[in-house]
């Protein structure tokens, strides 16, 4: 029996890096352009890995999946077309990255839920009093749609948890100085393009630390080896983007933070980021 306690247990924990990995994740969302996409990275040998998530959710799992197998990413390439003024890559958009956002829905679903669940005893209390059938009737319909909300509410809380642990959690499939490098046109144009990028960065590197790079004009290339070379310095090269490789580094997270210096995931219990 304590052999069996101890093999249960040991199939909890994360495994121990046996792997270090670098992956290309073709986020686009035009069949045409994803499937050229797939195969310029498929044909690189600078990647372990080619990974065409349909959605941010499935792209989420997927990294959150390697660190329990044992493996780390050191570099990883978000492959997927760009906009000046709306962006997005491919099919990965700004809210899917926005940590801030999801705390925010966060609090408003817990506060929805509790004012749902005062209402409807305010409304039970109310009904003991009134003495008409049409009263009675109409109270009874508020404390159903009272219910209804509390429970819609407490399934968007319990999502949205869910949605921020799997974010904290995924970094630790991160190698330690791991680099993000976007193939995406105006990664970095502007203000909300490098908050975008940022966002991404502190996601996925805030465990580990490590930097994110983009672009702040356009990128194109018939192959993704001059754009891997720029990005992660595999090796000389010629080619160069439109624009300037903007970067972003994140610092790794030193143990617990005592309420100071959170990152966006920080789930210590002291509040949001400070």
């Amino acid at each position: 029996m304590k052999t069996q306690k101890k093999s249960s247990k040991a199939k909890n924990k994360t495994a121990k890096v046996s792997k270090v990995v670098n992956i290309a994740v073709v986020l686009e969302d035009v069949p045409k352009e994803r499937e050229m996409m797939r195969k310029m990275a498929a044909n690189d040998p600078t990647f372990n890995y080619t990974v065409c998530p349909k959605n941010a959710d499935q792209f989420y799992a997927y990294i959150h999946s390697l660190r329990k197998r044992g493996i780390q990413v050191s570099k990883m390439l978000l492959m997927g077309h760009g906009n000046a003024i709306n962006h997005h890559i491919g099919g990965f958009f700004p809210g899917d990255a926005d940590i801030g956002a999801l705390r925010s829905y966060l609090k408003k679903a817990k506060d929805g839920y509790a004012e749902a669940k005062l209402e409807q005893k305010r409304l039970r209390r109310k009904l003991q009093k009134v003495k008409t059938k049409k009263e009675k009737e109409a109270l009874k319909a508020a404390i159903q749609y009272a219910h209804d909300e509390e429970v819609n509410r407490n399934e968007a809380r319990k999502d949205y948890e869910n949605k921020i642990t799997l974010m904290d959690e995924m970094s630790e499939s991160m190698a330690p100085g791991a680099r993000i490098g976007l193939f995406n046109c105006y990664g970095a144009s502007d203000k909300k393009a490098e908050q975008f990028m940022n966002n991404i960065g502190e996601i996925f590197l805030h465990k580990n630390g490590g930097d994110i790079i983009g672009c702040s004009d356009k990128i194109w290339t018939v192959s993704t080896h001059p754009v891997v070379e720029s990005l992660f310095g595999t090796y000389d090269t010629s080619a160069y983007p439109w624009g300037k490789w903007k970067t972003h580094a994140v610092a790794a997270t030193a143990g617990h933070c005592n309420g100071h210096n959170h990152k966006p995931t920080c789930t210590c219990g002291w509040g949001g980021p400070r």
